[in-house]
């Protein structure tokens, strides 16, 4: 997962914002599960950032601020190849790391247990299917859900496999209303993180490399589903050789 904010997104999200308050734009292509319309993804982006307090799956009260505080929190505890990384308490909330073997053979075993927290933020059907999703509210989001396909050398051929990986922004917004009700809206990206939509037919990813922005075939992860169909997990990421983390 990594936190650096790509400049050409928030430029686009701040020269939309010039235009009005509340503003949205979705394309969608190909769909990997159920794919939604152009206005049926526009409704589900307004009820959810018409919302300005949420709760946890399990209950926890949950705020933006604090879900990217936990994630910072999380991050800065980075695994070795032998070492087990637990559930988040916000972040990562119901994903937990193990099996991690060695650069020549390494596999990230990834157990999930139901969907992270980010999908109270941005709606989980988004991360289902290729779109690319931005809105604006009493909060902004903007997700960029793609197809990556590899192909991986293995003895004397080759296997070819696909999965969903979406790059989420969570936006903060801060409406002022002036003199002449006019409504000025200032916003602050607060964080850029990765994730997979986890089925039961498409469990074997890949690991992305921090420091190339690449994916690295060699360091497979495994998903592993408990007790759930299907969830929206943290992608990993490598970080140099080979620290995995999520």
């Amino acid at each position: 997962m990594k936190k650096t904010l790509s400049f050409t997104l928030i430029a686009v999200a701040l020269f939309i914002l010039v235009a009005a308050f509340a503003v949205s734009f979705s394309f969608s292509q190909t769909a990997h599960a159920t794919e939604l319309s152009p206005e049926q993804i526009e409704a589900l982006a307004r009820e959810y950032t018409n919302r300005t307090s949420f709760t946890t799956h399990d209950g926890k009260s949950l705020t933006l601020n604090g879900y990217v505080s936990d994630f910072e929190h999380r991050a800065s505890f980075r695994t070795g190849l032998t070492s087990d990384f637990g559930a988040g308490n916000l972040f990562q909330n119901n994903t937990t790391f193990s099996g991690i073997t060695n650069i020549n053979g390494n596999e990230a075993i990834v157990n999930v247990a139901g969907d992270d927290n980010i999908t109270r933020f941005v709606p989980k059907v988004l991360f289902t299917f290729v779109n690319e999703t931005f809105y604006l509210g009493e909060y902004g989001f903007y997700i960029n859900t793609r197809m990556v396909e590899l192909e991986e050398i293995v003895g004397s051929g080759t296997v070819q496999f696909s999965f969903l990986i979406s790059t989420v922004i969570l936006i903060e917004v801060t409406n002022v209303i002036g003199v002449n009700y006019l409504v000025t809206a200032k916003i602050k990206p607060l964080v850029q993180l990765d994730f997979h939509y986890i089925a039961a037919n498409n469990t074997q990813l890949a690991a992305k490399n921090h420091d190339i922005g690449v994916f690295w075939n060699r360091a497979n992860c495994t998903y592993k589903l408990i007790g759930v169909q299907n969830a929206v997990a943290p992608a990993i990421t490598v970080e140099g050789i080979p620290q995995l983390h999520g």
